[in-house]
């Protein structure tokens, strides 16, 4: 039996981050099982999750989803992480389940190695009524004819307890089985989805969406279903991505916030140009009680953008508390420009967190920063600078008086590491007050070894 050891163990969780299943002949069920409760041991009654990659090559007829699933039951861990595949239910028994599993709460299947098929999905869905917590990652859902079907079954709509779904498929899916779900569902309250492109895809002229239940509804490249809405929403977080090939439509869009989306506290939003921007400000002035806001661009934005009036939105805010803002681009000083005049607005009526990345020397934004009320700061640096890694670091710990919480990434390089490493002992030895982990990570740098150190000189 081919099967990993494990790789890492810490707060209560057991990852297997391979369990290669390969000599058809000798592995089994009861046999893997033994494995993981004799690999955690004592540990058992406070296994939080298992993760399993399973390598199937030509798995023996008896392994089957039905016997798996049992199996895992009675390890009372209620998450369950796996890739790659997973095994067929019995084709002999009923989908009507015989007894149901009541210890998995949350599953993540990651099947994008396996065809996923509709009769396994109901049978999981069925047969687990406990689950609060669902994702699935797969190319598509098929019949047992191999016919491509909507993942929106009746068992996933009548499901009675799955408060958060999170559904990735590579395949499409039209608009009405999605108001479909939406509509007849009053369970879930968090739905993250995402399909590949219809070419053949026309806007409905089907039924409105009449939900009151979603909290929280993101749907990748297309604003389309928010504008769907019978009436006031529920719901608190929206993710509004666009891409190229989906363009905006500013008039209903902001007319769509107005009449059914004003109670959203969170809001993701994706800028390519000066009406992108335009556009999330008039949103953010309609949205009072807006708490976090999360922009991306993934295309650098002309350096002529006018940035006043979505600068005027955020600074008179008076709820907004977390301010994102993530470009992945080595050269777009936009978000800095940002957040450096953010930042000049010495007491910001509720701003306590920034989130950005900076490709240059942000000297300004580090500066005002420093000056201003915001207490905890997230900051990537995608420079390999080993000398300003360190004196940034240095600054932000020993100027910036309120600061409450700092998370830094930068690029991987082993002379920065060692100079931050160097730089966070100093500041652990020096400093009358530090902040202490887990407020203070630095990636690459075990904070909490460093500051063990810091103690014994």
């Amino acid at each position: 039996m081919n099967i990993a050891t494990i790789n890492r163990i810490f707060n209560n969780k057991v990852y297997f981050d391979k369990i290669g299943i390969n000599n058809a002949t000798a592995i089994s069920i009861d046999s893997m099982i033994e494995y993981i409760e004799h690999t955690i041991g004592k540990s058992k009654p406070h296994l939080d999750s298992i993760k399993i990659d399973f390598d199937f090559g030509q798995l023996p007829s008896d392994f089957t989803l039905d016997k798996f699933l049992l199996a895992i039951d009675r390890l009372y861990v209620p998450k369950l992480d796996i890739s790659k595949g997973i095994p067929r239910f019995n084709p002999k028994i009923e989908i009507t389940p015989p007894m149901e599993f009541l210890n998995i709460t949350t599953l993540s299947l990651n099947l994008t190695l396996q065809q996923t098929y509709a009769r396994d999905f109901e049978y999981i869905l069925k047969w687990c009524p406990m689950l609060s917590t669902l994702t699935l990652i797969a190319i598509e859902v098929l019949d047992d004819e191999d016919k491509q079907v909507t993942i929106f079954s009746q068992a996933l709509i009548d499901h009675k307890s799955l408060t958060t779904a999170q559904l990735f498929l590579d395949s499409p899916e039209s608009d009405s089985n999605v108001i479909k779900y939406v509509n007849s569902n009053s369970t879930i309250s968090d739905l993250i989805i995402s399909f590949g492109d219809d070419a053949n895809s026309q806007p409905t002229d089907g039924p409105m969406i009449a939900n009151t239940t979603l909290k929280k509804f993101h749907i990748d490249n297309d604003i389309r279903y928010y504008q769907l809405w019978n009436g006031m929403s529920n719901l608190e977080s929206i993710g509004l991505y666009h891409d190229s090939t989906h363009l905006l439509n500013r008039e209903p869009l902001v007319k769509t916030f107005s009449l059914s989306h004003r109670n959203i506290k969170q809001l993701e939003f994706t800028i390519l140009g000066q009406d992108y921007l335009d556009t999330l400000a008039e949103i953010i002035g309609l949205l009072e009680g807006l708490e976090r806001l999360c922009i991306f661009s993934n295309s650098t934005l002309d350096s002529n953008i006018d940035i006043f009036w979505l600068l005027h939105s955020i600074t008179n805010h008076n709820s907004l508390e977390y301010l994102s803002w993530d470009n992945y681009l080595l050269y777009d000083s936009i978000p800095v420009f940002l957040m450096e005049q953010i930042c000049e607005i010495k007491n910001h009526p509720s701003l306590k967190t920034l989130k950005l990345s900076i490709s240059s020397s942000p000297d300004t934004f580090i500066k005002n920063f420093n000056a201003c009320s915001i207490e905890n700061l997230i900051i990537s640096n995608d420079q390999i600078r080993v000398s300003y890694d360190e004196s940034m670091l240095v600054s932000l710990l020993n100027q910036k008086e309120n600061l409450k919480s700092l998370t830094y990434y930068y690029k991987y390089d082993v002379k920065a590491i060692a100079e931050v490493r160097k730089a966070l002992l100093n500041y652990f030895q020096t400093h009358s007050n530090p902040i202490l982990p887990p407020h203070l990570k630095i990636y690459y740098v075990d904070a909490w070894k460093v500051y063990l150190q810091a103690q014994k000189h």
